[in-house]
């Protein structure tokens, strides 16, 4: 699997295709572990400091992104790939329950709903 974090200096979040990026997981330059680390920092770069965007409402704890980022990259390891999307991180819009555990708000943007709380996750977002 993938080496250290220097496959990261030349990774564009911005520009590389989610057909790219599963590219360079199935080859074993980068794993899901490492791409979830390169998107908290982006997120930080742009979101919280630099431009300081806010566009992200919540942000998932990062020790159960890396979580299942692990796990996914044992899953690859074994052949056992769910589907195109295979540890890929994605962002979800706070209209769609995401998993319990993970704390995520589902307010649809509605001050009302900031303190909803749903029993299990969309299946969209499951898939």
């Amino acid at each position: 699997m993938a080496q250290g974090t220097s496959n990261l200096k030349n990774l564009d979040l911005v520009a590389q295709s989610a057909a790219e990026l599963q590219g360079l997981l199935s080859s074993g330059i980068l794993t899901s572990t490492q791409l979830v680390e390169a998107c908290l920092a982006q997120i930080e770069r742009h979101d919280r400091q630099g431009m300081n965007l806010r566009a992200m409402i919540a942000i998932a704890p990062k020790s159960k992104l890396l979580e299942m980022a692990q796990r996914l990259d044992t899953e690859r390891e074994n052949n056992n790939l769910r589907g195109p999307f295979h540890g890929l991180p994605i962002i979800v819009k706070d209209i769609f329950n995401t998993d319990p555990d993970l704390g995520l708000p589902t307010t649809l943007g509605s001050f009302a709903l900031r303190d909803a709380k749903h029993s299990k996750q969309a299946l969209v977002v499951q898939k």
